[in-house]
């Protein structure tokens, strides 16, 4: 199994870690009122982000020059991505810089943080009303 991005370029990577994460945030809005009862609010058309965050071992400094060059030419921007479990799903890579830890002398680790949105759904033909 593998995991692989195309954007501006593309690369394959192994497999992540096995401490991959999953984040799921629905946009709600959250109110106490002033006895204390919680109240949730969320409208049907806000979008549902989800967050993924994936560590890899990178084995050579070939490959970690060349994730490198793809994190550069693609932060911000859209890329598609086939996670391990051959899902493939668009979003933004979100990391906030490429530092990679080095674990051995030519053994590299790196976390990618990349958000997916549900796309808003507009109808051209829909007729709205007052």
């Amino acid at each position: 199994m593998s995991f692989s991005m195309t954007g501006i370029g593309s690369i394959s990577l192994g497999s992540p870690n096995l401490d991959d994460n999953y984040a799921l945030d629905k946009n709600s809005i959250f109110r106490k009122t002033r006895q204390g009862t919680l109240k949730v609010f969320k409208d049907n058309n806000w979008p549902t982000v989800e967050t993924f965050r994936y560590t890899f071992n990178i084995k050579t400094s070939t490959e970690l020059s060349n994730l490198e060059t793809f994190f550069n030419n693609n932060l911000g921007l859209t890329v598609t991505f086939t996670d391990h479990y051959n899902v493939s799903r668009t979003g933004y890579i979100i990391s906030s810089n490429f530092n990679p830890a080095q674990i051995h002398n030519c053994k590299y680790e790196l976390t990618l943080e990349i958000i997916t949105s549900q796309q808003i759904k507009i109808y051209p033909n829909e007729e709205y009303c007052d």
